[in-house]
């Protein structure tokens, strides 16, 4: 692990406003243009001459120069900082929301970091057991040195769980491959500890 960085959970929400993002429209003859997805994102852009569109819960982007779809995330470039690899994390999920894929609970709100945790805390809200690692954001550069971004976020559906999402991105760009699992699992019954989720 190289070069590792941490950050707010407010790092990691769509920071450029104004943007019309589209409504999630699945219907067969909609194509919906997720070009404003990327953009709320200050670090992120859409390559010059591609588009990347959402079509009956179908996602691609469409290059004008070879005619060819591919991986949305292929479409987008940045400028290889941290912060825009965790905002590439960020938008791969938001843009996954137009897909057959979405995930209903998902909301970059609901990620999590130690200080969220802490005044949660304090109000008597938390409801699981005392953390014994950060939740906060991270980058870093594995052994391959290919970046990697990790947050947890939080669920409530079949009980409360903390789940973490893992993003490796290629060497160049920020095609991704993503793992997500639950780390901690609270029910009405019992407590789940699942301690490999922080190894």
């Amino acid at each position: 692990m190289k070069g590792k960085i941490r950050f707010t959970r407010l790092a990691a929400q769509p920071n450029r406003s104004g943007m019309a993002v589209p409504q999630h429209l699945e219907a067969k003859n909609i194509i919906c243009d997720l070009t404003p997805v990327v953009q709320q994102f200050s670090q992120l852009m859409v390559s010059s001459g591609n588009h990347i569109w959402s079509r009956a819960g179908h996602l691609h982007s469409f290059s004008q120069k070879d005619k060819a779809q591919q991986n949305p995330m292929a479409a987008i470039r940045g400028d290889e900082s941290p912060l825009s690899y965790l905002q590439a994390a960020v938008c791969y999920h938001e843009l996954q929301q137009y897909s057959y894929y979405k995930d209903m609970q998902w909301d970059s709100q609901r990620i999590l970091d130690d200080p969220y945790i802490d005044r949660v805390t304090r109000l008597g809200l938390w409801p699981f057991r005392k953390m014994a690692r950060s939740l906060d954001p991270i980058f870093f550069y594995d052994s391959l040195h290919h970046p990697v971004v990790i947050f947890y976020t939080y669920q409530n559906t079949d009980g409360e769980s903390i789940l973490k999402h893992l993003h490796r991105f290629n060497f160049e760009g920020y095609l991704l491959k993503m793992h997500t699992k639950i780390v901690a699992l609270n029910t009405e019954s019992s407590f789940i500890w699942n301690r490999i989720g922080f190894n």
